[in-house]
């Protein structure tokens, strides 16, 4: 039986037995994943973070967003990048916050894992 961690960019709530017996995933990226049952190894040639942004967020006149590469941007630059898939943006005072896919809650503004889930966000 083959056992892998799987990649932060794959989305393997989709995948397909492609016919030379090996699986090919959804990504948050440009193209699928596959993984070789053989080898235990992932093929992630081509998959490079999608540009797609899930969630903006006006906080005190900044505005903030994120997508499926995990850069978190303020005003239209790049100001920190949590590594992971992130759908929502939410502000409490003078915090903004940001998770997804991983299950880890960010303070948007560092990067910082505040809180570990075991689901998504």
């Amino acid at each position: 039986m083959a056992r892998s961690k799987i990649p932060l960019n794959v989305w393997a709530w989709a995948a397909t037995v492609l016919a030379d017996g090996r699986i090919a995933t959804g990504t948050f990226g440009s193209t699928y994943a596959v993984f070789d049952l053989q080898t235990s190894s992932w093929d992630l040639q081509g998959v490079a973070a999608g540009a797609a942004i899930n969630a903006v967020h006006n906080v005190s006149g900044r505005i903030y967003s994120v997508g499926d590469a995990g850069v978190v941007r303020v005003d239209g630059k790049p100001a920190t990048q949590v590594g992971s898939l992130c759908n929502f943006l939410v502000s409490a005072g003078n915090r903004v916050f940001t998770g997804g896919q991983l299950g880890q809650l960010y303070d948007a503004n560092t990067a910082e894992v505040l809180h570990e889930h075991v689901s998504p966000l």
